[in-house]
């Protein structure tokens, strides 16, 4: 946003309008890149952002939240709900694989287990809301499965998969659990 210096050395916003200051007041607040602290979900609906704004949701232990296509993202977490022929998620013990967004990156827990026709270049799909920007393949993590294979895991157009170079996931058998603990940056 340009600033207009004013021959008494004054300085105000370039091109405003003198009965515009709320408007002019939002702009200057919005591009200072500050989260606003929020203390509910019914605050935040509340609110008119534009695009790009930020908030701290103090009801949900910091989690910053980020106006994107209108409508907030980050707001918690959500479950996996579609996963690759042949893996199936782990319910028991809070493994349920589950998404979390804390600014621009995503967090991704839980476990799934490897079932009869599983493809390794086919894990899950993320939901769009929690794909990185890029569709490039990227390294997102690695771990060690319950009969104590190592693996890595990548991320590439929102498909979670075990590359078949580096580690090789051809020592997995059916019934093996996959712990599924990796993140990414969305930009």
């Amino acid at each position: 946003m340009p600033i207009l210096v004013r021959p008494n050395g004054g300085k105000s916003i370039a091109n405003s309008e003198d009965y515009d200051l709320a408007n002019d007041i939002t702009e200057i607040v919005d591009s200072l890149n500050v989260n606003a602290p929020i203390g509910s979900e019914a605050e935040r609906d509340a609110l008119t952002p534009g695009e790009g704004a930020t908030i701290v949701r103090t009801d949900l232990k910091g989690i910053i939240e980020v106006y994107t296509n209108g409508k907030w993202t980050g707001s918690g977490s959500t479950a996996i709900t579609t996963f690759g022929t042949g893996w199936t998620p782990v319910t028991s013990n809070a493994h349920t694989p589950r998404l979390y967004r804390s600014g621009g990156i995503v967090f991704l827990v839980g476990a799934i287990q490897l079932n009869q026709g599983g493809l390794y270049s086919h894990m899950l799909t993320v939901p769009t809301e929690f794909r990185p920007v890029s569709t490039a393949t990227m390294f997102v993590g690695s771990g060690v499965n319950s009969a104590g294979v190592a693996y890595e895991l990548t991320l590439a157009a929102g498909i979670l998969s075990i590359p078949t170079t580096g580690y090789k996931p051809s020592a997995f058998v059916n019934g093996d659990v996959v712990p599924v603990t990796c993140s990414w940056p969305l930009y």
